[in-house]
């Protein structure tokens, strides 16, 4: 007591930015608040201190200065490791691949990630702040989600695997998948929204992936140890009816003048008939012709109900091979129509 603030504790408390508070910045203020310094002391290491300074007069009417000094350097570690947690949680909300909403205990939205603006659409400007159920001008406003976030969600602290299906516009129909988190201490929701549909969607093309690689390695092995012609187009096409479950599989050939297509040996799974001969082109309709003849591969999957071949004479034509659907595709060299796969 009675000793220079300054040469306190050996001198470790003559601080430049102290020294600058007690010195200019009092003189002219009569009460600083909340005045932050950071320093290194000899035995305790680096500190970071928050300051609150008022000048006072003493009942004997002298003036001094009132110093209280917080030391804030935990809540300032506690508050740098909350905010790197922070930004980490928001690194990996952001590269999950399902959507995810944070909610407030109201139920506007905190934020979205990148993977619910790709599915739903939208941006952060007209999501961020507006109640979900006022999301894609009310799209999510549906009684199932109302009963998950209103209904089991306060009773619970969590919900897992709920199934909701749903037509978005613009997006068409959804199976999703919700689950759903309390975060009590920061009054937040998690909800997590998997597009089932989209996971169809991959899983389909994995599988067709899978089949034409399986087809193209089953018609190499085939295929390999042929020389004749007539026996390669024969095990072709008994391949393809098989991976395809066709009950017919053949290749035509077109003849030069585009007249008739001609079929030396097919293949059938023994309930439908054999059909290898000479058929007139113009038999199967003009606008099958027209889009095969333009590199066009065809699917009709009803020749009664198809407009290209629902006129009578070609539909009686494909009735007369046993034929109700098929699969056509055309091999065109310099602009000339020369085969038919089918």
């Amino acid at each position: 007591i009675g000793r220079p603030v300054y040469e306190i504790g050996d001198g470790q408390w003559d601080i430049p930015e102290l020294r600058r508070l007690l010195e200019q910045i009092v003189e002219r203020d009569s009460t600083i608040e909340d005045y932050r310094v950071e320093h290194d002391f000899e035995r305790v290491g680096r500190r970071i201190l928050r300051l609150n300074a008022k000048r006072i007069r003493r009942p004997d009417e002298k003036e001094c200065i009132l110093l209280a000094i917080s030391d804030d350097t935990e809540r300032e570690r506690l508050r740098h490791e909350l905010e790197g947690r922070m930004e980490f949680s928001e690194k990996l909300i952001d590269s999950l691949r399902e959507a995810l909403l944070v909610l407030h205990g109201d139920l506007s939205v905190h934020s979205a990630n990148p993977a619910f603006y790709r599915i739903f659409g939208g941006d952060p400007r007209e999501t961020e702040g507006r109640p979900i159920y006022e999301l894609g001008d009310g799209q999510w406003d549906t009684p199932e989600l109302r009963r998950l976030l209103e209904d089991i969600l306060p009773r619970r602290q969590s919900f897992d695997d709920y199934q909701i299906e749903h037509v978005f516009q613009g997006f068409g129909p959804r199976v999703m998948l919700l689950n759903g988190r309390r975060l009590d201490q920061l009054n937040l929701i998690l909800l997590a929204i998997s597009d089932t549909m989209e996971q169809l969607t991959c899983e389909v093309n994995r599988r067709d992936r899978e089949a034409r690689q399986n087809l193209l390695i089953d018609l190499n092995d085939r295929l390999r140890p042929l020389a004749d012609p007539v026996a390669i187009q024969t095990a072709a096409s008994g391949v393809l009816g098989r991976h395809l479950k066709a009950t017919q599989a053949a290749y035509a050939e077109i003849d030069e003048a585009g007249e008739y297509a001609t079929v030396q040996h097919d293949w059938n799974d023994a309930a439908a008939p054999s059909n290898p001969e000479r058929h007139r082109l113009e038999s199967w309709g003009e606008a099958v012709i027209a889009d095969l003849k333009r590199g066009r591969t065809i699917v009709v999957s009803d020749v009664r109900n198809d407009p290209r071949t629902a006129a009578l004479e070609t539909r009686r034509s494909f009735e007369s091979h046993s034929v109700s659907a098929f699969l056509a595709a055309p091999l065109v060299k310099d602009d000339r129509l020369v085969a038919v796969v089918t």
